[in-house]
């Protein structure tokens, strides 16, 4: 339930993008052209250079437009709009942007599997298996939407006001790297320990349990 409500939320979000950040809302789909009725690709690879998408492939009419404006029949601002200088990397957003929905999709999938089969999951262990395997699908969903949030804004720090290059702080790389470091190694051990801990609960779950269950009833 709530990762589809964080989906419907994905949605209104993309609407606030088209007013308060267009640059990104338009680098979401390696969207170059104004137009009605904006499409989302199944997949596009954007060429930046050209101001172009060199591949694109099963675009879905309107669907960036009713995004952006709950409107199928509505105008997106194109990429080209605006000054190259002033566009995001639009091959990184975009290919998080993808990751990150493909990974809300898988979920809600799943779940939905999940959900159809909640009375005889102990009769599914591939399915179970496949959950173990998704438990990483929320922490890549939510690293993604990071991407997309903090790619997606460049070059501006303050959106249409203040560029990120204006406002680095004049410090020494090995300052920053220090704590850097730091905080890679500390939450990169924490997050292997948590993995290991979930694992290890996953591979006991229910079915040890059920088996336990079984036993003493047949005693």
């Amino acid at each position: 339930v709530f990762t589809i409500i964080t989906a419907g939320e994905g949605h209104f979000h993309g609407a606030e993008l088209a007013e308060s950040q267009p640059a990104k809302l338009a680098a979401l789909d390696s969207h170059w052209e104004t137009e009605k009725m904006a499409p989302i690709y199944l997949f596009a690879w954007p060429d930046q250079k050209n101001q172009r998408n060199a591949i694109e492939i099963l675009p879905l009419p309107g669907f960036l437009s009713l995004m952006a404006h709950h409107d199928f029949n509505a105008e997106v601002t194109g990429l080209k709009d605006f000054p190259p200088d002033e566009q995001p990397p639009v091959l990184i957003v975009t290919f998080a942007f993808k990751g990150m929905v493909a990974s809300g999709g898988l979920m809600i999938l799943l779940s939905l599997y999940g959900w159809t089969r909640r009375n005889k999951l102990l009769d599914s262990p591939k399915y179970l298996k496949l959950m173990v395997l998704a438990i990483p699908l929320p922490y890549i969903a939510n690293e993604l939407g990071w991407i997309v949030a903090e790619v997606g804004r460049q070059p501006w720090i303050v959106y249409g006001i203040m560029k990120s290059k204006d406002a680095v702080s004049p410090i020494a790389v090995s300052q920053v790297s220090v704590s850097l470091i730091g905080f890679i190694l500390v939450y990169g051990f924490l997050g292997a320990v948590g993995f290991f801990l979930i694992a290890r609960a996953a591979k006991k779950g229910p079915i040890v349990e059920h088996m336990a269950e079984t036993q003493i009833q047949t005693d």
